[in-house]
């Protein structure tokens, strides 16, 4: 698990928090949990019994987060969400970051923690 701060270069800071669980199952190898916060607000955390997860699916489990202190509007915040998410579990063909990111923003990313 590692939480670490985020700057694509929108101006703004994110937390970003990503890691794997073992599982008590053995038909689930383990959990991945992944949490988001914007600036001041509130780190958010999901988790996935798969890494294969969609758009779709990301964004079912994502419309039950509460932002307390963003900046950005909430669709914003869930396409940055999802484009940090898809990039750190190798899913990048899906990803598609908000407009005013840079096209260095993955080189942003810890190196250790993708796909």
């Amino acid at each position: 698990m590692r939480l670490f701060t985020f700057e694509p270069g929108d101006g703004i800071s994110y937390k970003v928090l990503f890691g794997r669980l073992p599982s008590e199952t053995p038909l689930i190898p383990h959990y991945l949990i992944f949490g988001f916060g914007e600036a001041g607000d509130a780190l958010i955390m999901v988790y996935f019994d798969t890494e294969q997860i969609d758009y779709d699916t990301f964004a079912r489990r994502w419309q039950t987060a509460q932002h307390t202190n963003a900046m950005s509007g909430p669709y914003y915040i869930e396409i940055a969400a999802y484009s940090i998410f898809a990039a750190l579990t190798g899913n990048e063909e899906d990803s598609n970051p908000p407009v005013n990111w840079p096209e260095s923003w993955r080189q942003k990313l810890p190196a250790g923690l993708m796909g």
